[in-house]
């Protein structure tokens, strides 16, 4: 059930804004869903690109106190101990750039099932998987 948890400040958005800028090389664009619509991702996501962990150094270096401050927030939120899945993708950002593109119909509201394809059965059923959208700047 979508729950809002405030999570970061205005100063701390912008700080996570400056690094995904700064990392753009690492910046993969999303041809095969998006075609040529101004959509990103920074670092791998399970849906596309499969388990790929090989960036999770950079995404680790450049915003482990992110993920420090989402892991306690669940933590708080849920009452109860939350980590991310070793040898698995960190979580990393969906990059929108502006376009008068995004004022058309071109995306659709979903279900995040992804941990259905990354997740072996016996793993999934031991564990419980929870999806998060955390916005950085939105139009």
């Amino acid at each position: 059930m979508p729950t809002a948890i405030p999570t970061l400040n205005k100063t701390e958005c912008e700080h996570v804004e400056e690094s995904i800028w700064k990392l753009k090389n690492h910046w993969k664009h999303i041809d095969d869903v998006a075609g040529p619509l101004p959509m990103f991702t920074l670092g791998h996501a399970s849906y596309l690109h499969g388990n790929k962990p090989n960036l999770n150094t950079i995404l680790k270096n450049e915003f482990g106190w992110l993920q420090g401050v989402i892991l306690q927030k669940l933590k708080n939120y849920l009452q109860e101990d939350v980590s991310f899945m070793d040898a698995s993708n960190l979580p990393g950002f969906h990059i929108f750039l502006s376009s008068a593109v995004w004022s058309l119909p071109v995306a659709r509201v979903h279900s995040d099932l992804q941990y259905q394809r990354q997740f072996t059965n016996s793993v999934s059923a031991k564990i419980r998987v929870i999806s998060f959208t955390l916005p950085i700047r939105l139009p």
